[in-house]
């Protein structure tokens, strides 16, 4: 039996998005397979993390000491890892896997920057022997690095927070978004929605934590501040599993602005807590939200037509509700983490024997 090698970017923080998917699976293979080793990036000596020549070195060091390991990886460390485990499956032999939440290297502005995050993707997923992707598109997007599509699994995640029955609102116009704040969100596009809806009596709460975009939420809080609505949108920060719940149960309207996402964990939860959603019709998020059934799709990145459809729901109480609970309805059907993580190890394991699965 082999050595299963996990490497992860940041269990602690993982509240949401695809980290709670590898915690969960971490959890699940330290009971079912031994050895099974973590790596936690945010675990490994300062020194190492600051410098990223020194991270490549680490982590091809520690990977070079196994001789008979499958490991699988998070792709979001891709700069780091792909010539790391390009070194240890060229000298050591070891066969790797990626769990793939969306392709990063065409949301980067810097033109080198996004040349080295393609090569990086590119290495790393072309040299892998599984490839597990969240949704169809995040299948077809990997396909610009000549991947073997053989090679790819489509498994759907599910969510986080879940609520057993339909909470009782008042009729109030209380928008949520929960999610990082980063620019792919789109939360200036929300911002400016709001803006032109500013006639209409309502509030906004924006739950998430912000990792490494800080430039991005000040400019927000600017924007904010110049639209005077300093008194209607509040950044809540990363909440507690509580509080995360309590925002879902006192919201009225769910909107989620994003301009490129892998699935959309964060949709099924709003569908569970019977809330009618406003999205950004982009693929997957259209393979979630049912326009005019789960709530209505506007055009990504166009401020007037976020504020044209959230407007409908807005000033109608009745369609709120209607829509609100034919989604908790709908979400009776969502899978389970049990389920996920089943299907994910199912796809390991047959590599964690001594002859490999081709």
């Amino acid at each position: 039996m082999k050595h299963l090698i996990v490497i992860t970017p940041n269990l602690k923080e993982a509240s949401t998005g695809g980290l709670i998917w590898q915690k969960r699976f971490c959890e699940y293979a330290s009971r079912v397979h031994e050895p099974t080793e973590i790596i936690d990036a945010t675990q490994i000596p300062n020194i190492y993390r600051s410098i990223r020549l020194l991270n490549i070195v680490y982590y091809t060091l520690r990977l070079l000491r196994n001789k008979d390991a499958f490991l699988f990886v998070d792709h979001n460390l891709h700069v780091r890892l792909s010539i790391p485990l390009w070194l240890n499956k060229m000298i050591r032999k070891n066969h790797y896997g990626v769990i793939c939440h969306h392709v990063v290297h065409g949301l980067r502005k810097n033109p080198i920057r996004r040349w080295i995050e393609f090569l990086s993707e590119k290495i790393i997923l072309r040299n892998a022997v599984r490839i597990i992707v969240p949704s169809v598109k995040t299948s077809s997007d990997i396909e610009i690095f000549n991947v073997d599509t053989s090679r790819i699994v489509v498994i759907n995640p599910t969510l986080v927070f879940r609520s057993a029955l339909m909470p009782v609102r008042k009729n109030e116009r209380r928008i949520l978004f929960v999610g990082n704040i980063e620019p792919r969100k789109g939360l200036d596009t929300l911002i400016r929605a709001l803006y032109l809806s500013k006639d209409i009596d309502f509030s906004c709460e924006i739950v998430g934590g912000c990792y490494g975009y800080e430039r991005y939420l000040k400019g927000l809080l600017k924007l904010i501040e110049n639209s005077r609505l300093s008194e209607r949108i509040v950044f809540r920060g990363k909440l507690d599993s509580a509080c995360t719940i309590k925002s879902y149960e006192n919201a009225n309207v769910f909107v989620f602005p994003s301009l490129h996402e892998g699935y959309g964990m964060v949709l099924l939860e709003a569908m569970s807590f019977g809330l009618p959603i406003v999205a950004s019709d982009i693929a997957p998020v259209n393979e979630i939200v049912k326009d005019r059934l789960s709530g209505y799709l506007f055009a990504p990145g166009d401020e007037k037509s976020l504020a044209e459809v959230l407007r409908r729901l807005l000033l109608s109480f009745d369609l709120q509700k209607k829509i609100g609970m034919r989604n908790f309805k709908r979400s009776r059907d969502f899978s389970s983490w049990d389920k996920v993580v089943d299907k994910t190890f199912a796809v390991v394991k047959p590599y964690l024997h001594n002859e490999d699965s081709n």
